[in-house]
């Protein structure tokens, strides 16, 4: 990920934690080099915390220390999607970065089902950090973002569908 898009993090994180010093963040990122520079680049600010493909004994400390700032502090979680988007609960963060996407939809919406859970009290806000280049054109940000639309809606529209269908012969 470039400068561009971790000074818009950074800026964004700050803006937030002005509202609520007590604010926790997830960053989803594609890649482990991306994950590595949000966690660098962010725990001057507040404590950050990294999930990805390590020890399970690892994974398990971070997921807790995160989760153990409860409502009592600000923290934020760099975290992959395949390896803290499937089965964790983190509806004590309501604003969520997606700083690069791969074309899985389940991986998406998995990971954005993380914060709507039982207990969850407020709006959860999702970003998608997407780059542009020098003059303006559209990268493959772009193109990601506009196919993981292009999925949900075919998939919305195949629910639809069967579901019509299956009405109909009732």
């Amino acid at each position: 990920i470039g400068r561009e898009k971790l000074d818009a993090l950074r800026h964004q994180v700050t803006e937030a934690l002005k509202e609520d010093p007590n604010r926790k963040f997830i960053v989803w990122c594609r890649f482990r080099p991306e994950l590595e520079r949000v966690h660098h680049s962010l725990k001057d600010l507040l404590p950050t915390f990294r999930l990805y493909a390590q020890k399970q004994s690892e994974r398990d400390e971070s997921v807790a220390r995160f989760s153990q700032r409860g409502e009592t502090g600000a923290a934020l979680l760099a975290a992959h999607v395949m390896s803290g988007g499937f089965g964790l609960n983190f509806i004590s963060t309501d604003c969520v970065f997606y700083m690069s996407n791969d074309r899985s939809l389940l991986g998406r919406m998995q990971s954005e089902d993380r914060n709507h859970r039982r207990g969850q009290t407020k709006h959860v806000v999702y970003t998608d950090m997407i780059a542009t280049g020098p003059k303006g054109q559209q990268t493959c940000d772009h193109q990601i973002v506009k196919a993981l639309r292009a999925h949900e809606e075919l998939a919305n529209w195949t629910v639809s569908a069967w579901r019509r269908a299956i009405l109909q012969e009732e």
